[in-house]
């Protein structure tokens, strides 16, 4: 029979070998090498050590480095109409000052995962508004420990290549997506912009709904573009300024270098008669960690959205479910 994947542990996903380097930075660092950084090593998110060791104690991404930098050139009822981003003082502040006081971020805390322990506490925390986790090896010899980052996109790729991870927990992939319980949000509010919004209006707006995607909608609320802070991937301080545009331009003016803003401009989608198998495939092969939910097939109007979160949780409900019924064998 085929293991549940919340009895599963970061080990048995043979994850760690396949994984970079963790790229890790002082808090001291200057907003500006550490963007840098992120960008030579083409990653979204950089880990800051403590003060006094090497321990990992938060993580800060690319979207609150961007609000951070763009924030000092905002006024609070006036956007600019140009932004000469490489030349923010902001830039010659430690990158620690960008995490702010707001606890309630991701980037304020870092959630770990023992490389030996079941999934189960850790698939808890990703159906929440946890996106990643810093596996550690408790076992191991200290100075031989190797930390890596587990992501929920590694476990959305886990379901979609073993299926029958899930289909233990009496999950089936087949299904419709309005046939899994808690998967769709019928009548809840989904956050969205208009395309004549400035990129930089929509983003700010990510930050402060806690999104990391927010569809772009004409005035049918049929969706026509997506932006996310994956669109950030490999910023250049041109593309910093380039946010003053309308969020359509801004994305155009990307699509000369990064495949994944041509995707945003052609927004992944499906409907409720979809299946589940269909939408994880779609999470995996477009490398993306959310699917708009439009009202039927052929259809651009926006109903819903299901991200990685969303089907971690469906997961996760179920799991619960069978814990409730005494079942714990089949879940920890």
């Amino acid at each position: 029979m085929a293991i549940p994947i919340t009895q599963l542990t970061p080990t048995s996903l043979y994850l760690a070998g396949k994984k970079p380097n963790l790229i890790a930075a002082r808090p001291t660092v200057t907003v500006r090498d550490a963007l840098n950084l992120m960008a030579a090593n083409n990653i979204t998110c950089l880990p800051l050590y403590s003060h006094s060791s090497d321990a990992i104690v938060s993580i800060v991404n690319l979207l609150d480095i961007v609000t951070y930098i763009v924030n000092a050139a905002c006024f609070p009822d006036k956007k600019p109409r140009t932004l000469d981003s490489e030349k923010q003082e902001k830039l010659d502040d430690p990158i620690e000052n960008v995490l702010g006081l707001e606890s309630e971020r991701e980037s304020y805390r870092v959630f770990k995962t023992d490389a030996n322990a079941p999934l189960y506490e850790t698939l808890i925390a990703f159906s929440g508004r946890i996106h990643r986790s810093l596996v550690i090896d408790y076992t191991a010899n200290v100075e031989s420990t190797t930390q890596w980052l587990l992501s929920q996109t590694d476990i959305i790729r886990h379901i979609h290549n073993h299926p029958d991870s899930v289909s233990a927990l009496g999950i089936d992939l087949d299904a419709p997506l309005r046939d899994i319980p808690g998967l769709l949000h019928p009548g809840r509010e989904i956050v969205s912009a208009r395309e004549d919004h400035l990129a930089l209006e929509v983003y700010q707006t990510m930050v402060e709904k806690g999104n990391l995607g927010i569809a772009v909608v004409d005035s049918d609320n049929n969706i026509v573009a997506n932006l996310s802070a994956s669109d950030l991937r490999g910023i250049s301080f041109k593309v910093i300024d380039h946010l003053v545009l309308p969020v359509l331009d801004f994305l155009k003016s990307l699509t000369t270098s990064s495949t994944r803003s041509i995707l945003s401009l052609t927004p992944v989608t499906a409907d409720p008669t979809t299946t589940l198998r269909s939408l994880v495939r779609s999470l995996i092969e477009h490398d993306i960690h959310r699917v708009w939910i439009v009202d039927g097939p052929g259809s651009k109007r926006l109903v819903d959205v299901v991200t990685h979160s969303d089907v971690i949780k469906a997961v996760v409900d179920r799991a619960k479910s069978l814990l409730q019924e005494g079942a714990a064998g089949l879940v920890v």
